[in-house]
């Protein structure tokens, strides 16, 4: 029989010897941080659109009552080290893109915080006041995502190559699923699993759930949508695509990522495949909704740089762009993360700008085109021809940029790239060994925290913000200073 290798640490003076170290005096941030209503976080990045928003807001200074730690780091699916050069469009220092499971990310529903374990293959349910144990459940492979809660269930797949539904209360199943019962395994990651692995999320919206099963095209592939109460198949569909990632819903459709290529957009209703988008080199597991639109990325431009591209759904055509590796978008703001800075757009204005560009752009490049193919005496006439359109285009296109610089409301350097929330008036980012919190309005650094690792996950809820790191950490930090001793077990 396996056992949770899970333990609770006490947290000493000297583990926090960072935390605060550039807090602002909490006479002012008490000014800018008081707590409101009390929010869940049921699933990865809070809801179905991943938006990385709350409402909620924490008072500072935050301290740690409780951290569980695994004996064993999480086990990625994948390397973090992809190959090193793109031969074919002579790009080189890569970055990895398909991420997904660096951590062990966690869903918060009330008093309980759940998350599954790619190393220990389980998922665990845990007190979040005292970090107790309330259950844990096993399954026969690695679970690589984060559970959704549901109407008091809880969902979430396995590299076994099931889909779990269980009683959020106490762990007990209430039903499973498996595509492709047939027990076939492979060597994945140096692990037994199934050559059908649950890699996505397990979404569930409007009481269906939807996932995808089974990574090789060549082995089999399926998309799938059951009734959530009972487990029920609603639809199934064999597809040649590979889903890797967390699902996202919008409005009648579900957008399923594939690892380093583009997503995909699926009919939520019948499982037929829409198409995937037409530009832009934006593979990548990462993806959010706003609005109307999909963000998705990060792609790379000829110059190596990685960039976030949005996407109109009814017509799959890149629209606007932005240089960055993640973007939280309030009703006014957007929040644009890169390796190195942390900046603030004015959302109306960018996103007007950078469409303009964009459109621009995209006629600059069909003229170009429809050049170069004709013949040198031609091509001198069609350049004539289209000179004065040339021009307009150029006049926009430097109008466009302006505009773009214009809507810089505020920009900062940022060490802590790993990951991004926006909670009320604070943003708090992820880096090595530290997380931090700015205000949202300026970017002034308010609170700094340590973390035993890489903060990959943050999640806010209920008063409480949760860091989960690549060495298996999970933090809790609340404005309770009393301090919960526990032993290892």
């Amino acid at each position: 029989m396996k056992h949770c290798k899970f333990y609770a640490v006490e947290i000493n003076s000297s583990f926090c010897r960072r935390t605060c170290a550039s807090l602002m005096p909490l006479t002012l941030a008490l000014v800018f941080c008081s707590f409101s209503q009390a929010d869940d976080w049921p699933t990865y990045q809070r809801d179905n659109q991943r938006s990385c928003v709350t409402s909620e807001q924490l008072t500072l200074p935050l301290s740690s009552p409780w951290v569980l730690a695994s004996k064993q780091a999480p086990h990625a699916a994948w390397s973090a080290s992809p190959a090193k050069r793109d031969f074919w469009h002579g790009f080189d220092n890569l970055k990895p893109r398909v991420l997904f499971d660096q951590t062990n990310y966690v869903s918060v529903v009330g008093d309980s915080l759940y998350f599954g374990s790619s190393s220990d293959d389980v998922v665990c349910c845990r007190s979040t006041q005292t970090g107790e144990e309330q259950w844990v459940f096993f399954t026969d492979g690695p679970v690589r995502m984060a559970p959704a809660v549901y109407n008091q269930k809880v969902y979430f797949g396995s590299d076994d190559g099931w889909v779990y539904c269980l009683n959020a209360k106490d762990g007990k199943l209430i039903w499973n699923y498996n595509p492709f019962p047939e027990d076939k395994r492979i060597i994945g990651n140096g692990r037994m699993i199934s050559v059908w692995p649950i890699r996505t999320s397990v979404l569930v919206q409007d009481g269906t759930v939807y996932f995808g099963a089974g990574i090789l095209p060549i082995e089999g592939v399926a998309l799938c949508a059951l009734n959530a109460d009972d487990g029920t198949v609603i639809w199934k569909k064999n597809t040649s695509i590979s889903p890797q990632g967390y699902l996202l819903s919008m409005l009648d459709r579900i957008i399923v990522p594939t690892g380093r290529t583009n997503p995909y957009l699926v009919s939520a209703k019948t499982g037929k495949i829409l198409g995937s988008f037409s530009s832009g080199r934006s593979g990548g597991t990462y993806a959010i909704i706003v609005g109307d639109k999909i963000v998705t990325g990060p792609g790379y431009k000829e110059d190596g740089s990685d960039w976030l591209y949005t996407y109109d759904p009814q017509t799959n055509a890149r629209i606007a762009s932005v240089q960055g590796n993640h973007l939280v978008v309030t009703a006014t703001v957007s929040y644009v993360h890169t390796d190195d800075k942390l900046i603030a757009l004015d959302r109306p204005s960018y996103y007007a700008a950078s469409v303009q560009e964009n459109k621009l752009l995209n006629r600059q490049s069909e003229i170009s085109e429809k050049i170069r193919k004709l013949d040198a005496k031609t091509r001198s006439q069609e350049i004539i021809k289209f000179a004065n359109e040339i021009a307009s285009i150029k006049t926009g296109l430097n109008k466009a940029k302006k505009a773009k610089k214009t809507a810089l409301t505020w920009s900062i350097s940022c060490k802590y790239p790993y990951s991004l929330v926006v909670a009320g008036n604070l943003i708090f980012a992820g880096g090595d060994d530290e997380i931090v919190a700015y205000d949202a309005s300026n970017g002034d650094l308010l609170w700094t925290g340590s973390v035993m690792g890489k903060a990959y996950g943050l999640a806010i809820a209920n008063g409480s913000l949760y860091v989960s790191t690549d060495r298996g950490a999970i933090h809790r930090f609340t404005n309770n200073t009393d301090v919960t001793k526990w032993q290892y077990y």
